[in-house]
């Protein structure tokens, strides 16, 4: 600390500084004034990611905010209250709320990899793999195999068996490599499922992806199958597990005191192997279930390789539906970042796409096909450009009208 209440300190939050460049973490290093990098993630700007610089702050801004956000004040009365200090319109759209409370004015830093004029990234960031359109559970929660939902289902994307080719996973997989991405193995539908997945996990270690996540219910998973992931350099296991009557009817007796015993060995292995690797356990609960879920986190929460985060299920929630959203929005930045190939070959780029893909058309929300298309030709190309100059017009379709997933907002 140093006099006035000015501090001077470099931050990054909750990203990976292997997505930065050394000259973008320089430039920011180097900074004389509040400054900040883009990062194009959309899923992870939830937790503020950003790479940043704070030399001064202003409390005053963000505890306004605060107050705002814990419901001690109301919009009207927030919105008087910074209108008494220098209004500063946001620049871009990656500069989370809070963060933004805590200064004036913030620079952004430009360089060659982050310039927004630059419309079009030559790779995205991430690129989700779908391999196939099938689970071996009926989680409530989900928006494709829940019984309550899957009977919701307009068409027969989850009525026909789909599995991407080999040949297309190869060759997203080797686009991946050429560009530096990140790749997560996820769903609809369970990975641990396909026996190619090992195999194509050990590609992806061949071909030099440095980056390797899985995302699963963790239901098939055991000393075995999680070691040899871990050697074939999966870096984060996506875990999740849900609290509720539904999946508590449907488990076997016993099924999840198993369940945690295995994610004990699981953590055990990572923490006393060479291949390091993080479990992040997503453990959600319906009401009635908040001991359950709390005696479970408690008995996992010690361990340094497991990752644990509780959230409450809302039963009546509508993954795909949403609702019309009023407030005025920044460009969101998944057509900027990142792909998402399904099962059926098709291409879109966020998660919220893909939760609709039992109820709408997917030739009308995707950009296009590897059956058809290079990744490389599809991320070039025009529906995406398309796309992304929509964006930044804020021209939202359907799906991108009702998202509710956003939080880089104005306001």
């Amino acid at each position: 600390m140093s006099g006035g209440g000015a501090f001077d300190s470099l931050l990054a939050f909750n990203m990976d500084l292997e997505d930065c460049s050394s000259e973008t973490i320089k430039q920011v290093y180097l900074a004389i004034q509040n400054s900040y990098a883009l990062f194009f993630n959309p899923y992870e700007i939830t937790s503020g990611s950003l790479l940043f610089k704070l030399c001064k702050i202003n409390l005053e801004k963000f505890i306004i905010e605060y107050a705002y956000k814990n419901h001690w004040i109301e919009k009207p009365t927030r919105n008087l209250m910074h209108s008494f200090g220098t209004n500063v319109a946001k620049a871009d759209f990656f500069v989370e709320r809070r963060l933004y409370n805590l200064s004036e004015s913030w620079e952004i830093i430009k360089t060659k990899s982050n310039k927004q004029e630059s419309l079009q990234l030559r790779f995205p960031k991430v690129i989700y793999i779908c391999l196939l359109n099938a689970c071996n559970a009926n989680c409530p929660h989900c928006p494709w195999f829940s019984l309550a939902h899957s009977r919701t289902q307009t068409n027969d994307y989850f009525r026909i068996k789909q599995q991407l080719a080999s040949s297309n996973v190869n060759k997203v997989l080797e686009y991946a490599s050429k560009g530096g991405c990140k790749v997560i193995f996820s769903g609809p539908g369970e990975p641990l499922l396909d026996s190619r997945l090992l195999g194509f996990v050990q590609k992806a270690k061949n071909l030099g992806i440095r980056r390797i996540e899985l995302a699963t219910n963790g239901i098939l998973f055991n000393q075995k199958i999680f070691r040899d992931l871990l050697e074939a350099s999966i870096s984060l296991f996506d875990v999740s597990i849900l609290f509720a009557n539904e999946v508590y009817n449907q488990c076997n007796k016993g099924f999840l005191v198993d369940y945690q015993k295995t994610l004990k060995e699981l953590a055990d292995i990572s923490e006393n192997s060479e291949y390091k690797a993080k479990i992040k356990l997503s453990i959600c609960y319906e009401k009635e279930f908040l001991r359950e879920a709390l005696e479970f986190f408690l008995a996992l929460k010690e361990y340094e390789s497991i990752e644990c985060q509780m959230a409450y299920y809302d039963a009546n929630a509508k993954y795909w539906e949403g609702g019309k959203l009023n407030n005025t929005r920044h460009s969101c930045s998944a057509p900027f970042s990142s792909l998402y190939v399904f099962p059926s070959g098709a291409v879109g780029f966020c998660e919220q796409q893909r939760g609709w893909l039992g109820r709408e058309r997917v030739e009308s929300f995707c950009i296009g096909n590897v059956y058809q298309e290079s990744l490389e030709q599809i991320w070039q190309g025009k529906l995406h450009q398309k796309m992304q100059q929509r964006h930044l017009n804020l021209s939202f379709d359907k799906i991108c009208e009702t998202c509710g997933a956003w939080w880089n907002e104005k306001s």
